[in-house]
Parts: structure tokens; sequence; C-alpha cells
């Protein structure tokens, strides 16, 4: 079963989604991200926090009318912020 926004594996500050890979065990990214999606409030976005960029994902977002910011990271991490087109986050 995977880990849901209600388990204590998932850090909601401020009502924000983090999904560090750790959590997401590398294979099941884009469930894990797909889930932490569905369960979006207007506004809020979530942060996927990973060692490689994920660049399938993008089109799986684009096509679900979901939009990001990704930034790479010297350490070699990449977070990307994900959004409802429809319902960007306050300020960004």
């Amino acid at each position: 079963m995977s880990p849901s926004l209600g388990d204590p594996d998932f850090l909601l500050p401020e009502r924000k989604a983090r999904i560090d890979e750790v959590v997401a065990h590398r294979t099941r990214t884009l469930t894990v991200v797909m889930e932490a999606l569905c369960e979006l409030k207007p506004g809020d976005d979530v942060l996927l926090i990973l060692t490689r960029e994920p660049f399938p994902l993008y089109r799986v977002l684009e096509r679900n009318g979901y939009a990001w910011k990704a930034t790479d990271f010297d350490d070699g991490r990449f977070e990307i912020r994900i959004w409802d087109k429809a319902q960007p986050p306050a300020g960004g």
C-alpha cells in the first residue's frame, strides 16, 4: 500500500505536501505524486525532492492539467514544485 497524505511520512507545512524520494521509494514516484495531487486544496502545491530530474513525469503532469517549476541544486538534488494550472498557489 502506498503512503497517503494522512501518513506521518508526508510533511504538510502550511498545507503544502512534500514528497521526498526516500518516501516515494524511487520506483513509485509517479503513484505517490499523483495521489498527493489528488489531495490538493485550491491554491496549494506539492514539493517533490529527487536526486534526478523526472522527465517522464512532466508529460503526465501536462496531460493532467498541472504546472511545475523545477530547480536543480549543486548537490545533485532536484526540487519540483507542482500545482493545478487552474488554481495556482498564492504568490506563485
